[in-house]
């Protein structure tokens, strides 16, 4: 990063005596900023935070699901555990 920010500051002091110049500068650095870059990947697994919050919103859906289903299936588990215990002591 310290390289594009000295060719910005080399290309700003070559053009700052024009106000255009100076205003098409703030944008450049500010489109080639890290946080732009990450605000304006808001594709589908992107770095942008509405991305990331629905990602993880998402992700939290699908472990509760998983949750529950660990859960039915231990439940499950320990039913049948003590069904074949029971079974084997009646014989």
């Amino acid at each position: 990063m310290a390289i594009v920010t000295q060719t910005l500051h080399r290309w700003y002091d070559a053009c700052r005596s024009t106000p255009s110049a100076v205003l098409l500068f703030a944008q450049l650095a500010g489109i080639l900023s890290p946080q732009h870059f990450v605000e304006v990947r808001k594709t589908f697994g992107g770095p942008a935070p509405s991305e990331t919050a629905r990602a993880l919103a998402v992700s939290e859906t699908i472990l509760a699901a998983d949750d529950e289903w660990l859960a039915g299936t231990r439940r499950r588990l320990d039913a049948a555990a003590s069904a074949l215990t029971a079974a084997t002591a009646a014989l």
